[in-house]
């Protein structure tokens, strides 16, 4: 939490935060099994929460497991679950039952915890450990006055600048020839992207995926802009019908 609280002093800073674990493959697991994992919130050497449980369909590829941790980092940040001052809070990610009752075929192996020798060891504490992917607003971007936190309206006036803290639409229109190359779409020429500025929630999150037109986007505002956007995306994108030439034929 030491590394967390240098960027993010309060939880009014914080959006959200997401525990993710990297699933090795193991060839002693049998394919097509679900295996059950509970998460705990561990404030202190004596006291845990539980906090979510899931359940991981094995396969033969190595896999990344999410959970949404923003409401414990928010008390940790707040101390309410804990003092401030403990840096014992940590998570613990364990099967719903004792020990030896676990069979060879029920282990799971989580990357940056394998016990090997001599200078393989550390080198398997750095492979794909776990990890906190937080959401925030810097401490230079929260207003001043705490009064004033309130989300207010967002006019069409207030967006014409660049210099507001509000989370604001701007225009980018992609033209699929002109901007991204693509001379084989005949119609429509290209579509209204449009990209976010200012104060805005990241939505790369393990419920909304970064999909491949918010990827086009960005690369395409890189392009124009000569810079990233915001960090902000389309939640809701609508189906575009494309008229495609065939290399071949040249036949639409």
């Amino acid at each position: 939490m030491t590394q967390v609280r240098e960027s993010v002093a309060t939880q009014e800073m914080l959006h959200q935060a997401e525990l993710r674990i990297f699933r090795k493959k193991s060839t002693k697991l049998t394919e097509g099994k679900e295996i059950r994992v509970e998460l705990y919130r561990v404030d202190s050497n004596i006291s845990s929460r539980f906090l979510d449980s899931m359940y991981v369909w094995i396969t033969n590829d190595d896999d990344w497991i999410s959970f949404d941790v923003t409401e414990s980092i928010k008390q940790w940040l707040s101390g309410i679950a804990s003092p401030p001052t403990n840096e014992r809070q940590s998570f613990r990610l364990q099967m719903p039952c004792s020990c030896s009752s676990i069979t060879e075929d029920e282990k799971i192996e989580i990357g940056g915890f394998s016990l090997k020798r001599g200078d393989m060891q550390e080198l398997s504490r750095n492979e794909f450990p776990p990890y906190l992917l937080i959401t925030y607003t810097p401490a230079g971007r929260m207003e001043q006055n705490p009064s004033t936190r309130r989300r207010r309206a967002v006019d069409e006036e207030y967006c014409r600048t660049n210099s507001g803290k509000n989370c604001c639409v701007k225009p980018l229109y992609i033209n699929f020839r002109k901007d991204l190359g693509w001379k084989w779409i005949h119609e429509p020429k290209g579509y209204e992207a449009n990209y976010c500025l200012g104060n805005c929630p990241f939505i790369w999150s393990m419920d909304k995926q970064y999909s491949k037109k918010a990827q086009i986007k960005s690369g395409t505002y890189e392009r124009v802009h000569n810079r990233f956007p915001a960090s902000s995306v389309s939640d809701l994108l609508l189906p575009v019908s494309d008229i495609i030439a065939d290399p071949v034929t040249g036949k639409q």
